[in-house]
């Protein structure tokens, strides 16, 4: 059986809060509190496959991708990369793995230094891993400029951020993250900051790079119209917890619980005819600081019972590969 490129079990990661000093004064003695950001989430993503986290902002869906690859420390839990474990890694072994798994962040427009050029800021990683004499990096920078589709390389190696487009920019960020040839992807909000003329075209080349250079991904978006278009599967996330996981067709048209429903119901429909049974959810996200002894989506959810209240579910399997953590589905 092959190995999952990345499996992570019962991730934590959590935020200490820094009180102010009236808090400090008033409660010497209380105990510190903590940002639940990722608490106990825990999936797996095979080679070659995309895999997607949704949920609304500030669910944990960014910190938990983060942590999965180690740009964050984990609070606790373990994560595997081609059945290795990483949290243990450092030095040169935790630098190893940094050319198996790059990032793409959100906005391009924020995330290229604007003091080196496109040719500098794609060839950076490979000085950083001493990959290559400067002739066969100049070579392998140019080709992966024009794979991105930056063309001619030339036109674009000399150039700055501040001259380019939003989709141009994105572009340089991709060439960054590929020019080590790494075998996982992380793309967090990869199309949420260009504008809808090109959003088309740029996730279209994340699809054509993943199936040339054989990549695993993993993309994190609130839009799940972005993800039912990248992704295999799909992780439903809710205050710092998976609450819902399967292929990506089942949970678009056949979703289980109570807030995957309500996300699914809230995604703009084209055709004003195809009306969809949503699920309304009112009331607050819960304080993220407090340990909650029931089912986190409770105070919120339509269908609650007494049942919800008691204790925090399990996943339970609806059908093949397609899990939920609903006590609805409990038999």
């Amino acid at each position: 059986m092959t190995e999952p490129k990345l499996r992570v079990e019962s991730l934590e990661k959590y935020f200490p809060i820094n009180a102010g000093l009236a808090s400090k004064l008033l409660n010497w003695n209380a105990d510190q509190q903590y940002v639940r950001a990722v608490d106990g989430v825990s999936f797996e993503i095979e080679p070659s496959e995309s895999f997607g986290l949704a949920g609304e902002s500030g669910c944990g869906k960014t910190t938990a991708g983060k942590t999965a690859i180690r740009l964050l420390e984990p609070t606790g839990g373990d994560i595997y990369f081609d059945g290795r474990q990483l949290t243990d890694l450092s030095g040169s072994e935790l630098k190893s793995f940094r050319r198996e798994a790059q990032i793409i962040y959100q906005d391009p427009f924020e995330s290229l230094n604007p003091r080196f050029s496109v040719y500098d800021w794609v060839a950076e990683p490979l000085d950083i891993h001493d990959i290559g004499t400067e002739e066969e990096r100049t070579e392998r920078v140019y080709r992966t400029l024009d794979n991105v589709g930056l063309e001619p390389p030339s036109a674009y190696a000399g150039e700055y951020p501040g001259d380019l487009s939003g989709g141009e920019r994105q572009r340089v960020a991709i060439a960054r993250a590929i020019v080590l040839n790494p075998s996982f992807l992380l793309a967090d909000e990869p199309a949420s900051m260009l504008d809808v003329s090109i959003r088309a075209s740029v996730l279209d080349l994340f699809k054509r790079l993943q199936r040339e250079l054989n990549l695993a991904a993993l993309y994190i978006s609130h839009d799940l119209s972005l993800l039912k278009y990248m992704c295999d599967r799909i992780g439903i996330m809710y205050l710092g917890k998976l609450v819902e996981v399967g292929p990506t067709e089942e949970i678009i048209h056949n979703p289980k619980h109570p807030y995957t429903k309500a996300l699914v119901a809230s995604v703009p429909e084209v055709d004003p005819d195809n009306r969809r049974d949503g699920a309304s959810i009112g009331g607050e996200v819960p304080d993220p600081t407090f340990e909650t002894t029931g089912c986190r989506f409770a105070n919120r959810c339509p269908e609650v019972m007494p049942r919800c209240r008691d204790g925090e579910p399990p996943m339970f399997e609806t059908s093949d590969d397609h899990y939920t953590r609903c006590v609805l589905y409990e038999s």
